[in-house]
């Protein structure tokens, strides 16, 4: 009996090991392993190269001023949460699901590329405002990415509008 809890705790120990090996924030990032969940392969492309342009973008310093720029809802800086998820800007892009968001409401609206809530690691992408977006503007597409992050790490909206969180964005990261 003993033999056999010990089989299936390794057995446990070894899948748990593989999902940290997977999502490790040591290594988010680092080769370019992004979730993206979306089945139209243009639109998973352009999220991935809009993801990596992001993470460049984040190792700015620059850039990483964002996180103390912006706050969560208990008014701890955003940075807080990187600090707890033990990861840098440019890494928590790993840590973010992106799925298609075209049965979204949101992505009904006119100029939404993207959504996230406050607090949650998933992103929805919509789809076709967001392939336009990156196909004739990527830098734009990168900016999005960036603002859905803040949004994830904690950042609310109204205050500040979805309109100035993504000029400071692009203030911050496109120079």
């Amino acid at each position: 009996m003993k033999a056999i809890a010990v089989g299936v705790l390794a057995a446990s120990f070894v899948s748990a090991f593989a999902l940290v090996v997977h999502i490790s924030p040591a290594r988010a990032g680092e080769d370019g392993v992004f979730a993206v969940h979306i089945s139209h392969q243009a639109t998973a492309r352009m999220v991935r190269n809009a993801l990596e342009g992001a993470a460049q973008r984040l190792e700015r310093p620059r850039c990483q001023e964002l996180f103390d720029r912006y706050a969560d809802a208990e008014g701890q800086p955003l940075r807080a949460s990187l600090e707890r998820a033990g990861v840098s800007g440019a890494a928590y892009l790993s840590l973010l699901v992106f799925y298609d968001g075209s049965r979204k409401p949101r992505c009904a609206r006119d100029g939404t590329f993207a959504a996230a809530e406050a607090g949650s690691r998933i992103v929805w992408i919509c789809p076709e405002s967001f392939r336009r977006l990156a196909w004739s503007d990527p830098g734009t597409a990168e900016v999005v990415v960036i603002h859905e992050a803040l949004h994830s790490l904690g950042l609310g909206e109204d205050p500040p509008s979805s309109r100035e969180i993504t000029a400071r964005v692009s203030s911050a990261c496109l120079q």
